[in-house]
């Protein structure tokens, strides 16, 4: 299975790549000034099977201003793609 995991930065989009079959993640890249239209189209075109977000939540696990902008940002994305996204607590990552 193809999965794509995103962290979602203030001016750009981080990404890692892991193919479950050869059990690695390998960085993917960035996409500068969050193009979301340029990140749907990766997922399409490397036929990403599985999307996987960090979530920000503080240490008392509460979500903040970061948690909501990255959540609006999912919810857009859902907009353009077909495959499943997931998110995937990143406080102690």
């Amino acid at each position: 299975m193809n999965i794509l995991a995103i962290d979602f930065g203030t001016k750009s989009i981080g990404l890692a790549w892991c193919e479950t079959t050869i059990g690695a993640v390998l960085p993917y890249g960035i996409i500068k000034d969050q193009n979301i239209d340029e990140l749907a189209k990766l997922i399409e075109d490397e036929r990403i099977e599985k999307v996987i977000v960090g979530l920000p939540t503080g240490l008392n696990n509460k979500e903040n201003t970061n948690t909501e902008r990255v959540r609006n940002f999912t919810e857009e994305l859902k907009t353009k793609i077909s495959c499943p996204v997931e998110f995937f607590d990143e406080r102690f990552s």
